[in-house]
């Protein structure tokens, strides 16, 4: 059971490097800020996640735009509603 294990963490830390060598390949020059490597319950599944400086910028200018529409269309229909 012990070679079992040795192989294991030997192929894992292989499919690792892969996968970040390809996902910084895909992000270019984007700065990481977060890596995890995530697993379900039953550790069936495996897989490498991260998050870029860049993502979360646009992330955060995406809510802001919508939080100001939203505030605008708040806006407008009180302005309406004092008019009438």
């Amino acid at each position: 059971m012990g070679n079992f294990f040795i192989d294991l963490e030997e192929r894992l830390v292989k499919a690792i490097e892969i996968d970040f060598t390809n996902i910084k390949k895909m992000i270019g020059n984007e700065k990481i800020y977060a890596l995890s490597l995530v697993t379900d319950s039953d550790a069936v599944s495996l897989f490498l996640a991260l998050n870029t400086i860049e993502f979360l910028e646009k992330k955060m200018m995406w809510k802001i735009v919508r939080m100001t529409n939203y505030l605008l269309n708040l806006q407008s229909f009180f302005l309406r509603r004092l008019m009438s």
